[in-house]
């Protein structure tokens, strides 16, 4: 993305009538589509190999296409995002996986907070500003929560956490974290298109 905004690639696109906000809103979802077709291909394949092999025809397996199509998204929307505020490749791929790194911390902190709560050496409750990064923060860790609820992992696989624990106290709620993620990306696609709008050529 970052070559597309280099003056001598846009000021060819730019030439069309093209509004710039959907050439690139063109381009994130043509990536995110490839993406989704390799994801796909690889789950489908998978999925057939095990069944064949094992006689199990778990269909919730396929979900895992599109859960990790959505994730690869959201966290490209911050991509685009990085490109067109710095127009640099090293900066997005580097910025990308950080934030990554970030979002995971921000993730597992805050369950671990919520379910460590009342015990000695943890806070009482979780501290405001660790539950308002949990919520506009997009949410891997969630993500792979509610993959591993789906196929049943923690019948053979120890769980990252106490979901009995999460889930008495009300505390993973997966409609609301996947809307609150999508939100995310939505946000960032936006604040990129307004600043691609701005970038003078």
């Amino acid at each position: 993305l970052p070559t597309l905004l280099e003056p001598s690639a846009a000021s060819v696109l730019l030439v069309k009538p093209t509004p710039r906000w959907l050439l690139l809103l063109g381009k994130y979802l043509g990536v995110v589509l490839f993406f989704g077709v390799q994801v796909l291909l690889f789950v489908v394949l998978t999925w057939l190999a095990l069944g064949w092999r094992t006689g199990v025809w778990d269909p919730a397996y396929l979900m895992t296409a599109p859960l990790m199509t959505l994730q690869f998204a959201i966290f490209y929307s911050f991509s685009v995002m990085l490109a067109v505020a710095t127009r640099n490749t090293v900066a997005c791929a580097f910025g990308t996986l950080l934030f990554f790194a970030a979002c995971i911390a921000m993730n597992t902190a805050r369950h671990s907070l919520v379910i460590h709560a009342g015990e000695p050496g943890y806070f009482a409750h979780v501290p405001m500003v660790v539950n308002a990064g949990y919520w506009f923060l997009p949410k891997p860790v969630d993500m792979n929560i509610l993959l591993s609820s789906l196929l049943e992992a923690g019948n053979y696989f120890q769980q990252l956490f106490e979901m009995r624990t999460l889930l008495e106290k009300n505390a993973f709620q997966p409609v609301l974290s996947l809307v609150a993620s999508c939100l995310f990306m939505v946000g960032s696609l936006w604040v990129a298109a307004a600043q691609f709008q701005e970038i003078d050529y």
